[in-house]
């Protein structure tokens, strides 16, 4: 029961300090999981975190299932989700009837945009973080991601494209038994 409380606590500070969504909870699990409590490497973690992002659903409770069933199993999936639920649907609640109550102006119009502002810095932390697992020591990858980022920043190029473009790649790749990427 002390390893359920103590993955359910860990997921809820996580899931209750961090705006913008699963990728931003990503630094602070790293940080408590990999670091502090030597649980699993830093591979075997952004492995998780990169499988989780791509099931269906809410990408927060796909990584808090599969990090916590890593650590403890099936209680571990169950603490872990409950974790990164819990606080969401309590201060969601509270903000949803709060929110007729709250004027448009001011002071709560400089704190939104403080949280959007906070949203960008989290997942860009992520993705620092997670750079150097994803490349995994392929020289085309460093070249790569780098190069795919800057063009969905600043030209007009669709995600999806890119997406089946580096598929079309892979499968040919494979295909043909060359390392193309």
């Amino acid at each position: 029961m002390k390893r359920f409380m103590t993955i359910f606590k860990l997921f809820a500070l996580a899931s209750t300090l961090t705006f913008s969504g699963g990728l931003a909870t990503v630094p602070m699990l790293h940080e408590e999981i990999v670091i502090k409590r030597n649980e699993m490497s830093s591979e075997s973690f952004y492995h998780y975190v990169s499988l989780g992002q791509t099931m269906p659903g809410v990408q927060v409770v796909s990584v808090a299932c599969l990090l916590g069933y890593k650590i403890n199993g099936r209680w571990g999936r169950y603490a872990a989700s409950l974790g990164a639920i819990a606080p969401v649907l309590v201060i969601m609640t509270a903000l949803t009837a709060a929110y007729r109550l709250l004027p448009q102006t001011g002071i709560i119009v400089y704190v939104m945009s403080a949280f959007r502002a906070t949203a960008g810095v989290y997942i860009l932390e992520a993705v620092l973080g997670m750079y150097p697992h994803v490349t995994n020591g392929k020289k085309k990858l460093k070249f790569i991601v780098p190069l795919v980022a800057v063009m969905l920043a600043f030209l007009p190029i669709s995600s999806v494209l890119i997406l089946i473009v580096y598929g079309v790649l892979a499968v040919i790749s494979v295909w043909l038994g060359k390392d193309l990427l």
